[in-house]
Parts: structure tokens; sequence; C-alpha cells
């Protein structure tokens, strides 16, 4: 048996501080059991029991009670939650805030109210949910409850937060992102390099949705599955958390958390961290945990290495292909056992809970209906297996799986991460902030100005533990005034005297932008249709915009898709007036007039820049990164302008972008409410068709004042008649 060789005394499982986890609050209070009372009409809670499985949300008022005091909500959103656990006696909820009121519990739109019918001990999910948390990873904050539906007590209940748009600002500090939650069906595979491929169930985009853009997903997909194994770690973790994914893997594997995407491609979310511009992997639904097991495998002696014999699970198997993640995976493993994942810790945490919350329990009156579990079952379930799909206790399954572990650990070798890099500028300062396992003398912050050959370096100071042996680091310094736009990293010392050799993961940081109001507007790297140059040629091009309120002169301004080279080529000497657009041919034959460049734009990803100088510094002016836009299509601005960018099936070379929005319409006819749920209406009957952002016909109506529009996915949509074009917005 191999020992742990990890030797640093932790005050056991929950007394580390890491620096993105949120405090538990008054919303997951730790100490006692708080109360949840749910008063609904009687007609719409037999209706939420015939109608299993919708997702329409009864209206219903709510009350908060702990201890120390109480809130009150009216008009609150409810209905039941889950997938094989609406067949359950004992059912979840999920409670929506401000479904009717624009309002929040502490921060939260929704609270997610879960049953643990299977678990006897009611302590799996949390116990795993506070063991990723302790490990410095993204994960709920959750607590016990008591809920009540109409007086009526319904038994204990596990609180866990929901994955949105505010637990990615609370995590990672940005909550702006793309956030897919990945059910059953998300292996990861590659499908081709259209994104459109990626929007079915299985990947559901539950913010941002209205934009519809899986452009991140597809990437990510596309690198992950075709990358030769010797370019993956230098390509993958541009895209990727691949750090603490590696973690990730460690502690579901020990856990035995099965009812995920190694073993049953299943039950987690990725988030599109736009601080870092790399996608997050965030775990998701841990009862089937610690011992409980419906496929018929002992978890415990299961194979670190070979946990899942599915062949498509290529986030699991390339990266155990490639040694360095190998090793770094194996390391993660040995310092969870070393650290959290014992007998001890368990004992006493879960011991803890059970005496927190055992009135609460041995009072549930639902949770001995489904599998019979009594209140002796309850009592024992820390150190007894229960039988059926509880094969072990929860500490000897911890005991167990430890120590298998250990036995099938490969031989340990040194290895260095260093990840989340994430520069800035100040003034005249350079702020970089990341994470890593080496020591702060081990480290250095390298940059230099973009164009040149000198490199600078210096040392961060650690500010925190960010995990059991990663710690989060901060440097601050001032740069010379004539250092704008630079290329920054950070790397081990004994890289400094061969920086350019190990600059895969730089980053590029712009310090000083235009005012100039230009954009770039449309890019189609595969050239489309209905472009075609003088010499009838289809041609990659590219469209350029004019937002502003005065004439913009093109001919002092570059382009270019180098970022170490903005000054690639000279934009035309043309000037172009306020709302006026300019197409390029992107084709490497300029000698075919001023508008053709002399480089060709990459077929599958790379960043576009124009750019200009003022005042003596070059400064960029506007940017954008495309990937896998398929052929025949562009990627451009969702409006003329606007920041968020879609993937159009019809392009619009040398046109406007949605040139007739619902708020700018010029029309006698009116439409409403936008945006719309269920149906829109109309001032008058109209006749016309209904387009989505592709270009694709999804409906078409006759001679009508109302156009239903319960059918129709979450997104921007195009309302078009024979005399006016309409914008609007279907919510969920």
């Amino acid at each position: 048996m191999r020992s742990a060789l990890l030797a640093i005394v932790f005050a056991f499982f929950f007394s580390n501080i890491y620096a993105q986890q949120p405090d538990f609050g008054p919303a997951f209070i730790q100490e006692e059991v708080a109360s949840v009372s749910i008063t609904i009409d009687p007609d719409s809670l037999l209706a939420m029991y015939n109608s299993l499985g919708n997702s329409h949300e009864f209206p219903a008022n709510m009350v908060y009670t702990f201890s120390t005091g109480f809130s009150a909500y009216s008009s609150v959103g409810v209905r039941f939650r889950g997938n094989t656990s609406l067949n359950a006696q004992k059912k979840s909820f999920k409670i929506n805030l401000d479904k009717f009121v624009d309002q929040n519990f502490y921060g939260l739109a929704e609270l997610n109210l879960i049953g643990n019918q299977n678990d006897p001990s009611i302590l799996r999910a949390k116990l795993c949910w506070d063991f990723f948390r302790e490990a410095g990873l993204p994960a709920c904050r959750t607590s016990h409850v008591r809920v009540y539906v109409n007086g009526t007590y319904m038994g204990v209940y596990l609180n866990v937060e929901q994955i949105d748009n505010r637990f990615a600002d609370v995590r990672f500090d940005d909550g702006t992102g793309n956030l897919w939650k990945c059910l059953w069906g998300s292996d990861l595979t590659f499908q081709g390099t259209n994104p459109t491929l990626y929007t079915d169930d299985a990947y559901d985009l539950v913010e941002n949705e209205f934009l519809n853009n899986y452009s991140e997903l597809a990437r990510f997909i596309d690198v992950l599955n075709n990358t030769p194994l010797s370019l993956l770690p230098c390509e993958l973790e541009k895209i990727f958390n691949v750090h603490d994914y590696l973690k990730i893997m460690a502690a579901d594997i020990l856990l035995g958390n099965w009812d995920n995407y190694i073993f049953n491609k299943n039950n987690f979310y990725l988030y599109h961290n736009e601080k870092t511009g790399k996608l997050e992997y965030i775990p998701y639904d841990l009862d089937n945990t610690l011992g409980i097991d419906w496929v018929n495998v002992d978890w415990t002696q299961r194979n670190l290495y070979t946990w899942t014999t599915s062949s498509n699970r290529p986030l699991f198997t390339r990266l155990l292909q490639i040694p360095a993640y190998r090793n770094e995976f194996s390391n993660n493993v040995n310092d969870l056992i070393a650290s959290q994942f014992n007998a001890t810790a368990f004992q006493t945490k879960a011991t803890q809970i059970q005496n927190i919350i055992y009135t609460a329990a041995a009072e549930d009156p639902l949770r001995p209906l489904d599998y019979g579990f009594t209140v002796e079952d309850f009592a024992n379930s820390i150190s007894s297996a229960w039988g059926g799909q509880v094969q072990y206790g929860i500490v000897p399954y911890v005991e167990t799986r430890a120590t298998q572990a250990l036995q099938q650990l490969e031989t340990l070798q040194p290895f260095t991460r260093i990840f989340n890099v994430v520069p800035k500028f100040s003034n005249d300062s350079l702020f970089v902030s990341f994470q890593s396992n080496l020591n702060n003398d081990q480290l250095a912050v390298v940059w230099k100005e973009i164009g040149t050959s000198t490199w600078n370096n210096a040392t961060a100071t650690s500010i925190a533990y960010y995990s059991l042996v990663d710690q989060l680091y901060q440097f601050e310094g001032p740069l010379p005034t004539d250092s704008i736009n630079i290329i920054v990293g950070v790397i081990p010392v004994e890289w400094l005297n061969d920086i350019d050799a190990h600059d895969c993961n730089f980053e590029y940081l712009y310090g000083q932008e235009s005012s100039t109001p230009l954009v770039i507007n449309e890019v189609a790297p595969w050239g489309t249709d209905n472009c075609i140059d003088f010499l009838g040629a289809n041609e990659d091009w590219i469209e350029l915009y004019n937002p502003g309120p005065s004439a913009v002169y093109l001919g002092n301004k570059f382009i270019s898709d180098d970022a170490s080279d903005w000054n690639k080529w000279p934009l035309p000497n043309v000037t172009l007036d306020a709302g006026e657009l300019q197409l390029l041919y992107v084709d490497n034959e300029p000698e075919q007039g001023l508008n053709h460049l002399d480089f060709k734009l990459d077929d599958l990803s790379e960043t576009i820049y124009i750019s200009e100088v003022q005042n003596n510094v070059r400064v960029l002016i506007d940017s954008i990164t495309y990937s896998n836009i398929p052929i025949n299509h562009s990627f451009g601005r969702a409006t003329d302008a606007n920041p968020n960018w879609i993937d159009w099936t019809v392009s619009t070379p040398n046109a406007s972008n949605l040139p007739v929005s619902v708020n700018e319409l010029v029309s006698e006819i009116s439409i409403y409410p936008n945006p719309v749920v269920e149906s829109l209406h109309c001032t008058e009957k109209i006749s016309g068709r209904i387009l989505s952002m592709q270009g694709e016909v999804v409906q078409v109506f006759f001679n009508t004042q109302e156009i239903p529009c319960q059918s129709l996915a979450a997104g921007i949509y195009t309302l078009q008649t024979d005399k006016s074009l309409f914008r609007f917005i279907k919510s969920k």
C-alpha cells in the first residue's frame, strides 16, 4: 500500500479559508434546521400532483423561519423538480422567488428543496457538496430545512443553491457568461464544427439563452477531441480550466459520484468565465455518492484510471493519456486522502449534522414511504449499510475507498500547476492574479511590450490558500509609461532563461483603447454565397461599421489577425460616414483593390484586430475572436454595434444586421408584449411568418391579431409581414 505523501496539518474538514467561496449566510444556516412554509391554493397543489414533469410554476406564498427571525415572500412560483424523483412519494420542490414579483431570497432567485429519498442518512449530498467546497472547487451551498405545505409537515429537505449567473458571479467574479446545464447524453464527443449541432436537450443553455450562442461550447469540444495529444495541453488550457477539473475528477472518483460526466455522461454545468475566457466545469447532483449504487458496481474497488469503460468520455480519457495531467490527477487523489478524505473527518462531520437534524428527520412523515427507512436506519446510516442501493455506511465506504485508491495510485512525481492567470491595468500599474501549487520564490511574473524582445520579471505575493495545496497570488507593479500593450505570463523561475519557449498561454493585455467609433460588425471566414467580389470569387470577408455620430477616416488605421503585429495591413483610404458600413475581402490578393487584404482568415478560429496610433502609441480600436463558424455562415453582432455576437445562417454583407428592431419600427402596426411568454398581440389582423436568428422560418400565421409563441424556444426572433419587420424576444 502506498502511504499518503502530503504531510500538511489541517484543522479538519471545514476550517481553511478559500478565496472564491461565499459564506453560508442566512440562506444556508448550518447550526440549526430552519423552516420553509409554503402556502398554495389547494387546486394548484392538486394540479402539481396531476401533472408531474410539467415545468409550470404555480403562485404561492413562502415564509422562511429560523431561531433569530424570519422572512416572508408573496407571489413566488412553485413546482415539483427532478426527473426520476418525480415518481417518489417524497417529492422535491423548486421555488422561484422572482417568477411574479421582483424579489430575492438573501440574494438568490431560486430555492431547490431536495427530498434525498434514496439516502437513509439524508447526509450524503451535503457531505459531498461541503467536500468540494473545502477543496476550493465551485460548489453549491446547502443546508437542511423543515418544509411545510399548507401547514402540513412534509419532512426534512436539503436546500441546495441554484447554479446560475449569481452562483458564477460570486465564484468567478463574473456572472455574465454563458452557462450550460449538461444532462444525460452530454459525453462531449465531437459532432461537427457547426455550433447548432449541440443545441439539443443534452446541452441546455440556461443563462443568456436568448442569444442561443453555442460557439464556445462547440470550440471546446472540437479542441478536446481533435487536437493532437502533443498539442492538447497548450490548446485546451487556452479555453478550459483544466487544473480545477483534474481536482474535480479526483474528488468525484473518491466520493463514488458515478452519476456524473465520467461514468454516466450526466449532471454537470459548463460556465464560460468571461474574466479568464475559459470554460469552468461545475459538479451537480451529488445524491448518488458514498456507497449508493444503482448499476451494480462496487465503487470502493473501481480503478482510478479506468473508472469508465466507455471510449466516449474524451474529457477523462484524453486527459489521462497526457503524462503530466495523469500525474497531476494522481497527486490530487493523494492530496485529498491526506487531508480530507478520511474516516475521522467524515465521522465527525456526519455525526455533527446528524445531531442537528435528528428531530426533524425522526418526525419526517414521508421519509419511510419510498424505501421503508426507519429512525433506526437513519441513526445507523453513518456506520452501517442498509442494503439494496445502500451498499456501505458512510464511514466504511470512505475507509475502504481510501485504502483501495492508495493501492491503485501510480508512482507520484513532482508537478507544476499555474492557472487562472488574470492580468489587468490600472493607471500606470500592472495587476496579475493567479493560482499555483508552487511557492512564491519558485514563480516569476513576466511581461514585455508587444513587438519587442526584452522581458521583465517580478515576484508575486501569496495572499491566501485557494485549495489544499494551491495558493492565490497577486502581483502589483508600476510600468514604464510607454508599456501600453503587453504580453503577460507566469512561469517557474527555472524558465526565465528561455521565456519565449513557454509562452503558449500568455495573455495579451491592451492598456489603452481608442475612443474612435469603429467596430468589427460581421465576419465570414469561409465566405458566403451572397458575397461575391468583382471577379466572381467567393472570398473570406469582414464588415466594419461606424456607430458614431460623425465620419471616421480609415486611411490611418490598420487591421490584423496577429496579436504581435497590429500593423499587418492598412485600411482603405476612405472616409466612413456615421452609420455606414465598409466591406473588406480577406483573400490575400491586395492587388485586386484597396478593400482586398494581404492575408486570409483561418477557417476554424482566430482573433481580428483594428488599431490606430494616438499620442505616438498604437491603441486597439476593436477586436473579435471567432471559432467554428459553419460554411456559408457568418459571425455577426446581433444588431449593428451590439456587444452580443451570434451565428448567422443568412449573412448580411455590407448591409445592416437586424435593420429594423421593435423599438425603431416605423409602422402603423404594433405588437406586444415584448419579451413574450405565451402569445404576441397585434393592433390589427396581419399575416406573415416568424424567423429564427439564423433566418429559418419557424412559424407561419394568417389574418390574426394573436400569434401563439409557446412552442418557440427562448431567443430573439423576427416577425415578418409583407410591409414590416418586428424584432421580439421569447422568454422561457
